[in-house]
């Protein structure tokens, strides 16, 4: 059998078994075989605010256990001994990990288990970007920002806005995007499927009323069903959209948004909803409208 490889951390730690397959995909910080990847950030995205992030967060982790540590030798009756210093160190990393090792998974970090599981465990779990960014301006927050002079409130509260309306303008593009192509290429694939099975059942019982054509009929009323689902998420979409531009341009005593969170608010209560059902609607249609009407398809 292949022998077990382990990568040995020293300092009276037991040594981690290393793992050269990627398992940990799913989690935000994979370990995989001798390294960290932090995988959380989608590809469009600009990872240079996240790492700013993650080292404010792991230089005020390495100033705690530092200060930890020079108490702990403050506290020796012999400052020379070695073996008591070492095992003052290693008595603390043993305090960090039974500490936080309830952010450790190696399960599908995708998988409804996890979400169970780290609600057992008490810890956060932020499901939209809305949530995330109400975080940002906690005092605790400020309070690390400020303490290394990364970023004042002021700078972290512009910033959060900044994220709010990226956020709300990327929603609010792709919702056009969607109700647009719904209109111009999905809705006329179906009208056309509909005529040729229209046409074809009639063709069908001018020669003989005796002819089974229920089949046929079963496909033309699921394509009329969805297209009249899809023409009636389509509106709905576009009146929401149109309410957004409304509220935008009307002062918010005319029931216009107050801020940049209720608009953000908004798109994600309202907007995202009526997008999801209407992709729904064209995904179901795409599966059984004829591939050739399809035209993005050929585009």
């Amino acid at each position: 059998p292949k022998a077990v490889s382990l990568l040995n951390i020293g300092q009276g730690l037991s040594p981690l078994r290393r793992d050269t397959t990627d398992r940990n995909r799913t989690s935000p910080f994979a370990f995989t075989s001798n390294k960290f990847e932090f995988r959380a950030p989608g590809s469009s995205q600009n990872c240079g605010s996240t790492i700013m992030i993650i080292n404010l967060i792991v230089t005020d982790a390495i100033c705690k256990i530092a200060d930890r540590i020079t108490e702990g030798f403050s506290k020796l009756s012999n400052p020379e001994d070695l073996t008591a210093k070492k095992n003052v160190v290693i008595k603390i990393i043993q305090d960090v990990l039974v500490k936080h090792r309830r952010i450790i998974f190696n399960g599908d970090g995708y998988s409804d288990e996890w979400l169970k599981e780290a609600e057992k465990r008490g810890l956060p779990n932020l499901r939209n970007t809305p949530e995330a960014l109400a975080e940002f301006t906690k005092q605790k927050n400020i309070a690390l920002f400020e303490k290394f002079k990364v970023l004042s409130k002021e700078e972290l509260t512009s910033r959060r806005m900044i994220m709010y309306e990226e956020y709300t303008k990327q929603v609010l593009l792709e919702a056009k995007v969607l109700e647009n192509l719904t209109k111009t290429h999905v809705l006329p694939a179906a009208y056309k499927h509909q005529k040729d099975v229209a046409q074809a059942v009639s063709a069908v019982k001018i020669i003989s009323d005796k002819l089974d054509t229920s089949a046929q009929l079963e496909d033309l009323k699921t394509v009329t069903e969805l297209t009249n689902s899809a023409l009636k998420h389509s509106k709905e979409l576009h009146d929401l959209l149109a309410e957004d531009h409304r509220r935008t341009e009307s002062g918010s005593e005319s029931g216009g948004y107050t801020d940049f969170v209720e608009r953000a608010q908004f798109a994600l209560d309202k907007i995202i909803p009526a997008m999801n059902k209407l992709r729904d609607d064209d995904d179901k249609l795409e599966d059984v409208v004829n591939d050739e009407y399809l035209s993005l398809i050929h585009i």
